[in-house]
Formats: C-alpha cells, structure tokens, sequence
C-alpha cells in the first residue's frame, strides 16, 4: 500500500441475526501510518482470519456501540492476540461511557490484560472531538438516536449509553460510517461536511429514505451493510429497478468487499 492510501474492508456486513454468510458487523479501515478496525462482534477472530488478515495488523478498535452484534467478540480477539504473543501496544477508542463497561467484560471474561504481552489503551472521547491517529487520519463522532428506546432502563450513570456514528478523514476525502442508526434523520448528522461516501447500516432505515438521501446530497457512492438474509434478497431487487445513475452509486456490501480511497 502506498503511504498516502486508505482501504476499507468490510469483515462482517450481517445484522443483529446471525446468518451462515456473514460476520456480525466489522470494518477494517487499512493504510501505511493507522489500522483501524471499528466494531468487532461475535466471530470477530475467525472473520479477520478468513481474509486473511493477521491479527497483529491491528493498531486499534473502535466501538460505535456496545450491542452483542458490535461488541461480543472483544474478549477472544483479546485472548488470540494474546494466544499468537503479540506485542506492539493496542489502542481502544470508544466514547467516556463505554470505558468501563468494556474493562469490565474482559475481566468478567477472565481477560486479565496484567498477564498479556502487550498494553490496551483506553483512548475515551467525547462527541465532537477530533481524534488523530495519523496525519491524514482522523474522525469525529456523534451520538445517534439508535438507543434512544433503551433509556427507561439505564441507571442515572447511563453507563455503556453511547451510539456513536463516524466522520472518517482520510487525508482530504471524507467517509461517513453511520454504524446502527435509530431514525432516518441520523443519515444527516454530518450532512454540513457533505462526505463523497456514505456506509450506512440498512435494517433501521427505509429504503426510501435512503433514495432521498442519494437525490438531495449526491454522494459518489454509498454501501449499505448490516443486511440480514432476507434483507439482502428485497434490496437486490430494488436496485435492479432503479435507474442506471442511481444503480450505480449503490453497493450491497459482502464479507470481503473492499475499496480504496487514493490520497493525492
């Protein structure tokens, strides 16, 4: 890979329903200086591996949020990283309120980072701040309304209450990662910065809302993941009959698709 390009690889693309094709919800966000893998559910460990990705790739993870589908494979990626000796430092990237939640799971996983090879650090932030991982990588989030039903049962901490989706700068294009979303509204949250591509999840969306965001903002592309099965079989058929302009900026995503992003 050349020191000024980005790709992305699409490790899991199911949704919260497990299927024979697909992983639980991963992307890997790969170039020469950050290796960023944002999401890691069930099966993470063996879905990496399958494309042939070292685990030792990995310079960091980020958690949109902390549903099984997104979350339950952080302690065995852990306990393999820590199984193949790995050394180099692992960063964790996560919003302030999930900190604790995800120390916890590893210790109640009897993950004890004290006896591993290799320090985890815990990178909070805040909506709205501007994370730098490199040069020509950053990202800013924000919160979603994807667990806005949930809020009758969280304590007054709102411990583990996060949902975030992702601006992605990579060098001077712009990619918007909307993770699970709870309303057509969160499509827009960074409609001001007018990203050339969109990955939105597909199961909490209507279809038309998705065709209303192509026409108003006209992004170059847009790839629609977090598919279940059935969901897979009904979007293929509606993009069969859209007009070849519109047909062509969206991509159903698959375990295994990727692109590259060329930074001039």
């Amino acid at each position: 890979m050349k020191a000024n390009d980005f790709s992305v690889v699409f490790i899991g693309t199911s949704s919260g329903k497990t299927s024979l094709k697909r992983f639980h919800s991963s992307l890997l966000i790969k170039s020469y200086s950050f290796n960023l893998l944002i999401d890691c559910g069930d099966g993470i460990s063996k879905a990496l591996l399958s494309q042939g990705i070292s685990l030792d790739l990995l310079d960091g993870i980020l958690f949109t949020h902390l549903h099984p589908d997104h979350s339950a494979g952080f302690p065995s990626l852990i306990v393999q990283m820590k199984q193949l000796k790995r050394e180099k430092k692992l960063k964790i990237f996560c919003h302030k309120n999930l900190t604790e939640v995800l120390k916890s799971f590893l210790y109640q996983s009897f993950v004890f980072t004290e006896r591993s090879s290799f320090e985890l650090e815990y990178c909070e932030f805040e909506h709205g701040e501007k994370i730098v991982l490199s040069e020509d990588f950053k990202f800013i989030s924000k919160q979603n309304s994807h667990l806005d039903e949930y809020g009758d049962y969280l304590n007054e901490k709102k411990t583990g209450f996060a949902c975030s989706s992702f601006l992605l700068m990579l060098g001077e294009r712009k990619v918007y990662y909307s993770g699970d979303i709870g309303s057509n509204q969160d499509l827009n949250l960074f409609k001001d910065q007018k990203p050339e591509i969109i990955i939105t999840e597909a199961t909490h969306i209507k279809w038309k809302s998705i065709l209303d965001f192509i026409e108003t903002n006209q992004p170059e592309k847009v790839y629609l993941t977090h598919l279940s099965d059935e969901l897979e079989f009904e979007l293929k058929q509606k993009v069969k009959i859209l007009p070849q302009i519109i047909k062509e900026k969206i991509i159903l995503a698959d375990d295994g698709l990727y692109f590259q992003i060329k930074i001039s």
